[in-house]
């Protein structure tokens, strides 16, 4: 039935008016009735798309703006509409290619490269991202969502200086808006401004109470200030309003560990999983505790060295209780733990690594992740044995070791390392610069060895040039390279002081001593309030007194030295 131009004109003004009142099933029926009475209608098949992509109806809203694209290849707001609707299926690359199109037409538009700058952040392509965001923002500088999304992407490129100055123009645009001050929190946390980020974090609760998010960041800013009990309440209250929330439940498990609360912080700690930070898995049950006898236990490597080797403390006590252990560690670690677990076999392999060498050893009946050997064996601190050491340093490199040492003259030989941290933060927070210890190295009689990984002779020659301390280094003492060597080099020291890394513990794991210079808000593992560690029998603590405060640490390391402690 065809209407005459009257009937047309009024079937336009009730779509429209339909659409102005957001009655959109009513205005798609009156715009799909347009559609059939005037195929040529190019507005009419567009607001019939744009209509259906609001209402869900995503590949007919694909073939309608095709549709309008074939009567006019130019018109910007439908490759918009195509690439909207392209997305909500799925399609991201047909989506990428509809918004380049768009700007084909019209370069700098708004949408194009905010879509843009989504879709190739959720490809990884974070510099790009950020240039359409860029973009965006050239035509619109004060667009709150444009200021969130590209302050969002620089703070999970670690750009964290822009992120925040970006995120506080987002939230200076719009007061409301919980998400960008939850995102300004992260940022400001992440440049160690914890009371700052804690502002940040409470306005965005108090805008948005129920966000679990939030309430956790807010957790880790009380915790990075000190405030253990107040951050305890907040990782509660965030795993109340959201009892799935896998970081809420990682982070109360590490503070409660902190705070010596061992069985809860186990139980806790098994989060991790569901946070990507244990996500290995093979075919076999998961110990749970139970009696082993005569069975065999596979215990694989997760997290990063250090972990690695504190965890296999543990192992003494599997090996008394299995048949059997098979031990799946990092290829660096393997000589070192074949060495000093001998009844244990040893497999060296990379976490990404597939599981056929199963075939080649004997049947294994259950597997267990080797940071989960605690929650089995060290419920509390009664349950940590008093051993002298569990590791074994190859004894002929380390004869070779005191050797060199020797050659150095009489005196205490002292290795020392300075730097710590696997993220910005935690190095800021761990690092202490070798010109803060010139109290340690202006003492009389004593030689310092380098036992910092990575390339630092760079620094350890300006350190020289500027100072006239020698910190001894060796090309071939490389941690990255081996190990094996550089456990060796360790044990064949008299002392090793270092701030908390990987150093701190493979001496503690040899038995030697080692003073461990630790933040006022230090790592889990080393508790609170108390100079020795329950890890490791040889490791003396010493402890900012306030965040930052390195100076009476250094001093108190130096008083223990010229006493002759070490």
């Amino acid at each position: 039935m065809t209407v005459n131009q009257r009937d047309l004109t009024s079937l336009k003004q009730q779509a429209y008016a339909r659409l102005q009142a957001n009655r959109l099933d009513e205005a798609g029926d009156l715009f799909e009735t347009l559609c059939r009475q005037e195929p040529g209608d190019l507005e009419a098949h567009y607001w019939l798309a744009a209509i259906q992509g609001q209402t869900g109806h995503y590949i007919e809203a694909e073939q309608g703006f095709r549709h309008v694209l074939s009567l006019n290849p130019a018109l910007v707001r439908a490759w918009c509409g195509l690439g909207m609707a392209q997305i909500a299926q799925g399609k991201r690359d047909d989506a990428e290619a509809s918004f380049k199109n768009a700007l084909r037409y019209e370069p700098g538009n708004t949408s194009a490269c905010a879509y843009l700058g989504n879709i190739l952040r959720s490809k990884g392509e974070m510099d790009q991202s950020v240039a359409y965001y860029r973009q965006a923002l050239q035509q619109e500088p004060g667009n709150a969502s444009l200021l969130f999304s590209l302050g969002s992407c620089l703070l999970a490129m670690g750009s964290n200086e822009n992120a925040a100055a970006v995120l506080q123009k987002a939230v200076q645009q719009k007061a409301d808006f919980p998400e960008a001050y939850q995102c300004l929190g992260s940022a400001l946390y992440a440049l160690n401004r914890p009371g700052q980020a804690e502002a940040s974090l409470r306005e965005s609760l108090r805008l948005k109470p129920d966000n679990s998010a939030a309430g956790t960041a807010l957790g880790t800013a009380l915790l990075g200030q000190g405030r253990y009990e107040e951050a305890l309440a907040a990782y509660r209250e965030a795993i109340r309003l959201d009892k799935d929330n896998a970081q809420a439940h990682w982070n109360l498990a590490i503070l409660c560990l902190l705070l010596g609360n061992l069985r809860e912080g186990w139980h806790e700690y098994e989060w991790r999983r569901k946070c990507g930070i244990d996500n290995r898995d093979f075919p076999l049950p998961r110990w749970d505790g139970a009696p082993l006898d005569d069975r065999t236990a596979l215990v694989y490597a997760e997290q990063g060295m250090g972990d690695e080797i504190m965890f296999a403390s543990c192992l003494p006590d599997l090996v008394r209780r299995a048949g059997h252990v098979v031990l799946d560690c990092s290829p660096r670690l393997a000589p070192l733990f074949a060495r000093s677990f001998p009844q244990v076999t040893i497999h060296a392999g990379l976490k990404k690594d597939p599981v056929d060498w199963l075939e080649g050893v004997r049947p294994i009946d259950v597997q267990v992740a080797i940071g989960s050997l605690p929650r089995l064996m060290r419920s509390s601190l009664d349950e940590f044995p008093r051993q002298e050491h569990y590791l074994v340093p190859d004894e002929q490199a380390t004869g070779e070791w005191r050797g060199r040492f020797a050659g150095l003259g009489d005196g205490l030989k002292v290795g020392i390392s300075w730097r710590g941290g696997s993220n910005p933060l935690s190095r800021a927070l761990r690092t202490i610069p070798l010109v803060e210890w010139m109290p340690v190295f202006s003492l009389p009689g004593i030689t310092f060895v380098n036992l910092q990984y990575g390339d630092c002779a760079g620094e350890l020659e300006s350190f020289w040039d500027a100072t006239g301390v020698e910190i001894h280094d060796w090309e071939d003492a490389n941690p990255y390279r081996s190990l094996d060597g550089f456990a060796a080099q360790i044990a064949a020291l008299d002392l090793v002081v270092s701030v908390d890394n990987t150093t701190i513990h493979m001496a503690g794991s040899l038995g030697k001593p080692v003073w461990g210079l630790l933040p006022a808000v230090p790592d889990w593992r080393w508790l609170l309030e108390r100079d020795d560690s329950p890890w490791y029998a040889s490791v003396r603590l010493f402890r900012q007194p306030l965040q930052g405060e390195w100076q009476p640490v250094i001093e108190r390391v130096a008083q223990a030295l010229q006493d002759g402690e070490g």
